[in-house]
């Protein structure tokens, strides 16, 4: 009677686990996807931390060991040396310029190209449709030299012309982006506007526009941060006086022969800092409008 009462025990045990897991399995799986989320998180944002930590270091403090996590007194004056040295407020007003010209230019003609896609029937729409699609696979280094001789006989190198009529032409991916979010509002609020004696082109201001803030938004950001980002187009269309962030912090943090290049890696980190933390805030202020605006295109084909 003992024995048996000693192997029940165990059975009895392990049901008691499994009733425990079987009650907290919902809890248990949202509590390993929280960490899981966490580690994530902690892995995006270490080197972050990293580049803002050693960018107010001192040289000779970068490489100590043990390695020191946290300045113990920081360098904020290898802010003021990339102020100096690149001339921050400039070329920051260039990359804003430039990247807003492009981005308002790229975001509305795309949309009524996306919008002539979406709605429109004639003949030759799917080869169209077929031919900037397949733009979007081929490499951008292959346009960069004919391009280039282009403006050159046009003369509008060292000018912003180049990106208007980048813009003009708009873009393969947000003409798709807006394509397939044009495509999942319905087709009778626009029936209703027509029957009201609205045009097309009224029906896409009065209508699809007003409905389409989150695609427009993910297109915008989009769009500039694509222009913020560009180093090679701004050094080879461009000329000192109209230099981008990207190409001011690179040639302006490295003169050509420097002999101490190696001792400014504070400093070069710094100007990461500038040239990053715009892009950051405008993330974590839209990143609702660009994860909305991605997942909402694949809504209807």
């Amino acid at each position: 009677m003992g024995g048996a009462v000693e192997q029940r025990e165990p059975i009895v045990q392990s049901l008691k686990t499994a009733s425990f897991y079987e009650r907290n399995r919902k809890y248990l799986s949202r509590g390993l996807w929280h960490l899981l989320a966490i580690i994530l998180v902690v892995l995006v944002l270490l080197p972050i931390y990293w580049m803002i930590a050693v960018s107010l270091k001192e040289p000779a403090t970068v490489s100590r060991y043990p390695v020191e996590f946290w300045p113990a007194k920081p360098l904020w004056a290898n802010y003021l040396e990339v102020w100096r040295r690149a001339n921050v407020p400039r070329y920051m007003f260039n990359s804003v310029y430039l990247s807003t010209v492009y981005t308002i230019l790229c975001v509305w003609f795309s949309a009524l190209a996306g919008y002539g896609f979406s709605r429109f029937r004639v003949g030759i729409k799917k080869p169209l449709f077929t031919i900037v699609m397949a733009t979007m696979i081929m490499p951008p280094m292959i346009f960069t030299i004919p391009h280039f001789l282009m403006f050159y006989k046009l003369k509008l190198l060292n000018s912003y012309w180049p990106w208007v009529f980048y813009g003009l032409a708009g873009s393969s991916f947000h003409i798709f982006l807006f394509r397939q979010f044009f495509s999942s509002i319905p087709l009778e609020l626009e029936d209703a506007a027509a029957l009201d004696g609205c045009s097309p082109f009224g029906t896409f201001l009065r209508i699809i526009v007003p409905n389409s803030q989150t695609a427009f938004a993910a297109g915008a950001i989009f769009a500039f941060q694509w222009t913020w980002s560009d180093y090679l187009l701004p050094r080879l269309f461009l000329q000192e006086a109209k230099f981008t962030m990207s190409v001011a912090l690179s040639i302006g943090l490295h003169p050509p022969f420097r002999p101490d290049y190696a001792k400014d890696f504070p400093v070069e980190l710094a100007g990461a800092v500038y040239y990053v933390l715009p892009l950051a805030l405008i993330f974590f202020l839209a990143q609702k409008f660009i994860i909305k605006g991605v997942i909402t295109t694949g809504l209807k084909g």
